[in-house]
């Protein structure tokens, strides 16, 4: 199986923001700090308590937008949307254009995980147009990548090479190496979808060149799976066993198991390709096997997340039962003053 590469978190589109320093700086990047780590309750938990702060326009778009971020991760993509829509109301008003570029940016990605294609290549012309409007090369480059992405979905593959050369012009400017070998991996993409196995070979090895500059083992594990999926559709198996073999290996040091699933996969159609149906059926089994494996461990964190989410509600229900029942009691207290104060007028 061939693995698609993206950066970052959804698909590399979504973006948080450089904001100057403030007197929420901390806050705001602690909440980031959250988000990265994939602790999406204390992240949101910590944005909800800033924006009942008083925030300059720059912090509220850089929250809303976060916020966005952790709905899409989520594939709460309704509630995604209404944030980033937030955002961009507050940086069209404030003239933002910067920001509304990279809050346009995340809009497009959205609109690709929905499969609206139009829509997101509608909203990434306009972040593309004020990319360009300010001569921001990381939003110029993001947004014609993010174009690259959708051309190939559509299978309008000479304009998804277009774009994506013109990202690769402006990534190079910025040396900006991981971002430079996930390009060279997405054309490399584009040219075994149009049958081309040694150019998509060629930019596959030059996308693990840059990897392996950023220090990105999990992209290097992925790329190095793709370099074998297409020896073999080359029949040369010495070298497509050489690379599904470190993938794995680099797959399961840094514990990447999807990437390991899929290259047992890629392993177990080379042996098959090859005539080595034992193996092929030994790689097979390891597939499923660890897939399986992989299954339940999410269904046993995603029990875990929502037994925390039970509780905490359990505990706010019991503070406000509790705070309730307090008032109460002082409601009560005041009430028993004021009988007695009458009682004691009326008797004097």
């Amino acid at each position: 199986m061939q693995i698609k590469i993206y950066i970052g978190i959804f698909y590399c589109f979504i973006s948080s923001f450089v904001y100057s320093k403030s007197t929420n700086e901390l806050e705001i990047q602690k909440g980031i700090e959250f988000y990265q780590k994939g602790d999406y309750q204390k992240a949101k938990s910590q944005f909800d308590d800033l924006l009942k702060k008083k925030l300059k326009s720059e912090e509220k778009i850089q929250i809303f937008n976060n916020l966005g971020n952790i709905f899409a991760d989520q594939g709460k993509n309704t509630e995604a949307l209404s944030n980033y829509h937030k955002a961009l109301k507050l940086a069209t008003q404030n003239d933002k254009n910067l920001d509304k570029g990279k809050v346009l940016k995340n809009i497009g990605a959205l609109y690709v995980s929905w499969k609206k294609f139009p829509e997101a290549e509608k909203y990434y012309l306009k972040a593309l147009k004020l990319g360009k409007k300010h001569e921001d090369f990381k939003l110029i480059a993001d947004s014609y990548n993010n174009l690259g992405t959708v051309y190939e979905q559509i299978n309008q593959l000479n304009k998804a090479k277009e774009v994506y050369f013109l990202a690769l012009k402006f990534y190079q400017k910025q040396n900006s190496d991981l971002d430079i070998a996930m390009v060279y991996s997405s054309l490399a993409i584009v040219f075994k979808t149009e049958g081309n196995v040694d150019k998509s070979i060629e930019y596959n090895i030059l996308a693990l060149d840059f990897a392996k500059k950023g220090e990105d083992l999990w992209m290097c594990a992925a790329i190095s799976n793709n370099i074998g999926n297409a020896y073999t559709e080359k029949r040369d198996f010495t070298k497509a066993e050489k690379y599904c073999r470190e993938a794995i290996q680099l797959s399961q040091d840094i514990k990447a198991i999807e990437i390991t699933i899929m290259a047992y996969e890629s392993l177990s159609e080379m042996f098959e390709r090859k005539g080595d149906f034992k193996q092929a059926y030994f790689y097979s089994k390891k597939m499923i096997a660890l897939n399986n494996e992989f299954l339940n461990s999410n269904q046993t964190k995603q029990f875990s997340e929502l037994e925390v989410k039970f509780k905490t509600k359990e505990k706010e229900l019991e503070n406000q039962k509790l705070n309730f029942e307090k008032k109460q009691i002082e409601k009560q207290y005041f009430l028993n003053i004021l009988i007695f104060s009458f009682v004691f007028v009326v008797i004097f």
